[in-house]
């Protein structure tokens, strides 16, 4: 059985047949929760056990993160 990716803060996922990614936005050790948001601003809170029972893939960013990232830098672009 492979293991499953370990949270990382900053790092989207996606689950076997999810039908959207997470991005892991906290990992509070004391606590045993990972925090989550959805890419359309939800929030939710996994604990550690939970976390290990998912069948989850390191994922890339939704396209629309990477859409605002780009149009940032085409701002400075016109000076």
């Amino acid at each position: 059985m492979e293991a499953e990716p370990t949270p990382i803060m900053g790092h989207w996922y996606r689950g076997e047949g999810a039908e959207r990614p997470l991005l892991v936005v906290n990992v509070d050790d004391e606590l045993d929760i990972i925090e989550i948001q959805y890419p359309d601003g939800e929030t939710g809170k996994i604990d550690s056990a939970a976390w290990t029972h998912m069948t989850l893939a390191v994922a890339a960013p939704p396209k629309h993160s990477q859409d605002f990232d780009e149009d940032d830098s085409n701002e400075g672009a016109m000076d």
